[in-house]
């Protein structure tokens, strides 16, 4: 019967079978979560009810001669950045040290670190070279989350003479999140433009300026294009800043670049906890 498979049938058939794993980096898996990532998390825990979110950006490092676990497999360290959030309180731009382990066929592997004081273990799968999904429990939290890796430019990025202009434009952005007590879950998306400003004389300086249209739901209850104006600032590192947005319930966000035209923010007011993404509008 196999005499009478033709080549274009052969082909159908390669196409359909389950495609081979990719190979692991020669000599050690470690090296294909090298490098610095953006990330951003949410979840609870109970009981009692605690609500987390946090974002930031952490960095994969191999440190020779890199000690094995029990099965054998080689354990990196990561240096994190992020702003935590656990029930509206927590810390901002803390800085921690973790480990991470990547599975033998480099499918995924596991993340260990500090998420507001809170330590968590987070098993990670690749969903694609420069992206990843994880879920973690600890101590009772549960929680869910994304990151990707951080374009070569933008690791140590060069700043432009002016930091502000790192973020002028138009950007579309999403947000969710909660507040407890009383349990509220909130939403919004909408657009805001970044600019450049001066304050009032006679202390004359250059500020960054925000003008946001969003729509939202707080419980249930919509706010339809609420036009609002707000500020922003940039790290002198220029890998990200604050956006400070007033409005019917005023935040202000710490963000991250994780590409010149993409971020990832988590902020807090009002007992509000909230994250998202950005993009920049082309």
């Amino acid at each position: 019967m196999l005499r009478h498979i033709t080549p274009a049938c052969i082909f159908a058939i390669a196409l359909l079978a389950p495609q081979a794993q990719a190979q692991c980096p020669a000599g050690n898996p470690l090296q294909t979560l090298q490098g610095t990532w953006t990330f951003s998390t949410e979840g609870f825990n109970f009981p009692p009810t605690n609500f987390l979110a946090s974002a930031g950006r952490f960095t994969a490092l191999i440190v020779p001669p890199g000690p094995k676990d029990g099965i054998g497999l080689p354990t990196g360290q990561l240096t994190v950045t992020q702003t935590s959030l656990p029930d509206g309180s927590g810390a901002r731009y803390a800085t921690d040290t973790g480990k991470y382990q990547v599975n033998a066929d480099c499918t995924g592997g596991t993340l260990n670190f500090n998420s507001g004081g809170r330590a968590d273990q987070f098993d990670f799968y690749f969903s694609g070279p420069d992206e990843i999904v994880f879920v973690g429990t600890n101590n009772a939290d549960i929680v869910t989350g994304s990151a990707k890796r951080v374009s070569a430019g933008l690791v140590n990025p060069v700043c432009p003479a002016n930091p502000l202009t790192a973020l002028s434009g138009t950007w579309t952005f999403r947000s969710d999140g909660f507040n407890f007590p009383p349990t509220m879950f909130l939403a919004s998306v909408g657009r805001f433009t970044a600019s450049l400003g001066f304050t009032p004389a006679p202390n004359v300086f250059q500020i960054g300026l925000l003008t946001v249209t969003q729509s939202g739901a707080i419980d249930g209850s919509p706010i339809r294009q609420e036009v609002d104006f707000g500020r922003y600032q940039i790290f002198p590192d220029c890998s990200g800043g604050t956006l400070t947005i007033p409005g019917n319930r005023p935040y202000q966000y710490d963000f991250w670049f994780n590409a010149p035209d993409s971020i990832v923010f988590v902020g807090s007011g009002q007992g509000d906890i909230v994250e998202g993404t950005a993009k920049r509008v082309l």
